[in-house]
């Protein structure tokens, strides 16, 4: 059986923190499953489309061990639906644990609850905490936002893997 990770997020847009934790995830798992799911707190910047065509773009070579697909519902029903889904990625950082934790235990509780009958689709599906590398720490995409809207393209640079800001460049026309 393979061992495949679920990595839920809105991903508006795809950075490099990102980027660290798919590639920190293909360490130890056999692939990931960069799920685009909607939040309803947020109003994204591009469609869900755009986000899946532009988070598509780092895939390169791994297209066997990297599957990006857009996903609706609540992510615990997004793993439940992958039988090879062993658990779910999230990303944090400083500042990020006390939410996630919150967004852990709901997960459980639904768990819990809807599948009271004990089926087989009420599996453990744990979650597992993964923060970008140090140097990409203070990243966020509301901060990556900002700078596409004042078209600061060369400090974006060091915000997003090359292949995301080339595909916005072409998206912008710049």
């Amino acid at each position: 059986m393979s061992r495949w990770v679920l990595y839920p997020g809105t991903f508006d847009p795809f950075h490099k923190g990102h980027q660290d934790v798919v590639d920190q995830c293909l360490m130890m798992f056999d692939g990931v499953v960069i799920a685009l799911m909607d939040n309803p707190d947020k109003t994204p910047m591009f469609s869900k489309t755009l986000r899946t065509l532009m988070s598509r773009t780092i895939i390169g070579d791994r297209a066997d061990r990297v599957h990006v697909v857009p996903a609706q519902g609540l992510t615990v029903d997004v793993a439940l639906m992958h039988r090879d889904i062993v658990a779910v990625v999230r990303g944090v950082r400083e500042g990020d644990f006390q939410s996630e934790l919150k967004f852990a235990f709901a997960g459980r509780i639904l768990i819990k609850h809807r599948f009271l009958d004990h089926t087989p689709q009420a599996r453990a599906v744990p979650i597992i905490w993964l923060p970008s590398y140090q140097e990409h720490m203070h990243i966020s995409s509301t901060d990556v936002r900002l700078l596409l809207k004042s078209s600061e393209w060369s400090t974006l640079e060091d915000y997003l893997p090359p292949q995301v800001l080339d595909f916005l460049k072409q998206e912008a026309g710049v």
